[in-house]
């Protein structure tokens, strides 16, 4: 029934078969198991974990509706957000606990597969080999340790479920493991709709190794053709279906990149490049990137068509073998046929190619390698000893691979190594420096991304964002304005842009543009309070309130919104009169308690400033210009919404006296600055002398926090300079002495804000005091 086969061994005995399997395992988890200390990364892991509320509901009602509902991301795969769900009921933040089920899902479909391919052809030695190849490949660790990636190996655990169910099916033709197989099969389109062409290869399969149809063996003994593909009618239904969904959701989400952007001739040849490509890098997996870009400018049809003569070449020759060697047919076709929806003929997303595509597709070199390998007439052991090395090398290689996705930086400095003129990867390396405060080094990235693809609008709305940290927000708007250009739906644009009018006190502008985000997105919490800052700055604290309630409705974890109206509410109870700004002269500090030489300026040591009625205030030192380092402090303490009492236009303008962070720049409340001199704290240079600031945002990474910054015992902490938007600078400095906390690492709100936890912000410790809830 399958035609000639491999001289081998049939089905070994049992020990052998437990043996093999647990090595299998014990091997990839080796290769996996550092993923258990990732963290998330910036490619799609906020849309589907990190930044998803639906997601972090876990399974309700609710969010079972909306997963079967929703095509967010693009996508319709319900099962991948159930499994999302369940991972964060499970783990919640933790990353760690996420790869985890991703890896367990890989180790299932490496003994589905062996099982799999041991019933299709009775043979499993080389049904061995072909699942350690899949096993441990550096070409699915994209798909293995990226947690946005659930939805591929959870699409081929079920679908691997179907090949195993039509094994039995096949022999039997019993109708109850059909509609087994059809279960599995829908499973597996509503995790990802990698498995569409799944019909074609089952009639592949039906030719060889079973031998249900006669052409690629030539047995006569297989049924007539149209009894087999009659069965597959339902197949292809839900395989119609899966790709009418798929193409709705895609198109919907404008995912789709239109024929006037890429023109059909284009894509020709960039399938038949990638077809080649996918194949070198199965064989010799090096340059290994997360995302691959299409090449700049024109390379002519020289490539393509080179790739087209790699393709023909191997397809007429396993052709012509197919009577002795039909699993060469059959492989190759496996590797052809199961590349088709994602070889880039409907294109989704702006990469040439991925890794993960392969996932599937690679099985069928796998086989042919195999099955090629156990038809050699050659003595078992040295067989044996080649592919243990082999599959050994490949696993050192999936390993180094699995390292790159250690987190975002790592991940995107590798793929700029390996790939050129990559604006994605110089864009979301942006982010993730801009993430750790690295301000000026993810702003060159931005610069560069635009550079080498200006139409894209993300790098456009990253540099805006840049720009407006950076205080140069005229700028700023012009990249918003481009950004919006080249998506008129975003709403995150018309927000952002929302915060750098009002900064500009160009409030009615900033108004229309967040009620524009609105607009687009009524769920949008980020542009309710970005509205409330502006209606804030117009005066209507009334509609402040309403936006700022409204932000805490949409994400009642907004801590921004809950700062920022509580201080509103305390700065200014309804009905209250507005309080007024005031100023006072600092003492000068004790000498001994800042650091000397080398230092500008310091931070005092003194009360609080209470604004009248207000009951609010902050200390703030601003080193005089012209002041040399190492001199003392002259300190000058403002209250109220200007941080320099000196910017009087702005003082002027601001209608309310309360701190709050307005879209970049920080307005800071200092309820202690250390203890006064001469009191017993002070007596005790070995006390930890914190601040405790009030701080209200509108972006969640306003300041470069530094997450990894260890302060031992009797170490300077220094704060270095903070230039706000007008080019002036704050400066201080403070000596803490740490000796309750040794050695301690201090870590980011980023990672899980909590108000009793110390951070280090811009080199000092600072203390949260606990946000108003």
């Amino acid at each position: 029934m399958a035609g000639p086969e491999p001289t081998t061994t049939s089905l070994s005995p049992r020990a052998d078969r437990v043996a093999v399997c647990l090595a299998l395992l014990a091997l990839t988890a080796a290769v996996y198991a550092p993923t258990a200390r990732f963290d998330f990364v910036n490619f799609d892991d906020a849309d589907y974990v990190t930044g998803n509320r639906r997601v972090q509901e876990g399974l309700t009602l609710a969010s079972l509706a909306w997963a079967f509902g929703s095509t967010h991301a693009s996508n319709w795969h319900p099962l991948t957000w159930l499994s999302h769900m369940l991972d964060w009921m499970l783990y919640g933040s933790h990353a760690g606990g996420h790869h985890a089920t991703s890896v367990a899902l890989h180790l299932a479909n490496t003994l589905l597969l062996l099982v799999a391919l041991g019933r299709l052809t009775g043979l499993f030695w080389p049904s061995a080999f072909v699942a350690a190849l899949f096993a441990v490949h550096p070409q699915h660790v994209e798909s293995v340790a990226w947690i946005s990636e659930r939805k591929d190996v959870l699409s081929t655990f079920f679908g691997l479920l179907a090949l195993t169910a039509y094994s039995s099916y096949a022999r039997s033709l019993e109708w109850r493991r059909y509609i087994t197989v059809g279960l599995a099969y829908a499973l597996s389109l509503m995790s990802k709709p990698m498995w569409v062409t799944f019909p074609f290869l089952l009639l592949l399969l039906d030719c060889w190794p079973l031998g249900r149809l006669p052409y690629l063996t030539g047995c006569k003994t297989g049924a007539r053709a149209w009894p087999v593909i009659r069965e597959k009618i339902p197949l292809f239904a839900l395989s119609f279906c899966s790709c009418a969904v798929t193409y709705w959701a895609q198109r919907k989400g404008g995912a789709i990149t239109p024929v006037t952007a890429l023109p059909i001739e284009a894509r020709i040849e960039n399938a038949l490049t990638s077809y080649a490509a996918y194949l070198e890098k199965l064989l010799w997996p090096s340059g290994l990137a997360c995302f691959y870009p299409f090449p700049r400018g024109s390379p002519g049809a020289a490539p393509a068509f080179a790739a087209l003569a790699v393709v023909a070449a191997v397809t007429l020759l396993s052709l012509r073998a197919r009577r002795r060697h039909p699993y060469l047919a059959a492989g190759w076709f496996w590797y052809l046929g199961m590349l088709v929806p994602v070889i880039g003929l409907v294109q989704v997303g702006s990469q040439a190619m991925a890794d993960r595509y392969t996932y599937v597709p690679s099985v069928g070199i796998f086989l042919m390698i195999a099955w090629g390998a156990a038809s050699l007439r050659a003595p078992r052991a040295p067989l044996w000893l080649t592919a243990s090395a082999v599959t050994l090398a490949l696993a050192a290689l999936g390993w180094k691979q699995t390292g790159y996705w250690r987190d975002s930086e790592t991940l995107l400095r590798r793929a700029l190594a390996v790939t050129s003129e990559n604006s994605f990867a110089h864009n979301n390396l942006g982010v993730a420096l801009m993430n750790d405060g690295k301000l000026d080094e993810a702003l060159a990235h931005y610069q560069e991304s635009v550079r080498i693809d200006g139409d894209r609008f993300n790098p456009r709305f990253n540099l805006g964002r840049a720009l407006a940290r950076k205080g140069r927000l005229d700028e700023a708007v012009v990249e918003y304005h481009q950004a919006i250009r080249l998506k008129p739906d975003y709403a995150d644009a018309y927000s952002e842009l929302c915060a750098a009018l009002a900064r500009l006190l160009r409030g009615d502008e900033a108004v229309a543009a967040c009620r524009k985000a609105l607009e687009i997105d009524p769920e949008h919490a980020a542009a309710q309070n970005n509205l409330a800052v502006a209606l804030a700055f117009g005066g209507d604290l009334d509609g402040a309130r309403q936006a700022y309630g409204e932000a805490i409705r949409l994400n009642p974890d907004y801590y921004e919104a809950r700062s920022n109206l509580g201080a509103l509410d305390r700065a200014v109870p309804e009905g209250a009169r507005r309080p007024a700004l005031v100023s006072e002269r600092l003492e000068q500090p004790d000498p001994g308690a800042l650091p000397q030489g080398g230092v500008r300026g310091g931070l005092a040591r003194g009360r609080a400033i209470e604004g009248p009625g207000s009951g609010l205030g902050a200390v703030v030192h601003r080193r005089a210009r012209g002041q040399d380092a190492g001199t003392g402090p002259q300190g000058v303490t403002y209250t109220g919404t200007a941080p320099l009492r000196r910017r009087c236009a702005v003082a002027r303008r601001l209608r309310v006296a309360f701190p709050i962070l307005l879209a970049g720049s920080l307005y800071w409340r200092f309820e202690a600055a250390g203890p006064r001199p001469g009191t017993a704290a002070a007596a005790q240079p070995d006390d930890e002398a914190s601040f405790r600031i009030l701080v209200g945002l509108t972006d969640t990474k306003p300041t470069p926090w530094d997450g990894s910054l260890s302060v031992s015992p009797g170490e300077v902490a220094r704060l270095e300079s903070w230039r706000f938007d007008d080019g002036d600078r704050i400066e201080g400095t403070a000596s803490w002495r740490l000796s309750t906390h040794p050695a301690r690492v201090f870590g980011a709100p980023s990672a899980g804000f909590n108000p009793d936890r110390p951070v280090v912000c811009n080199g000092v410790v600072v203390t949260f005091r606990g946000l108003a809830p």
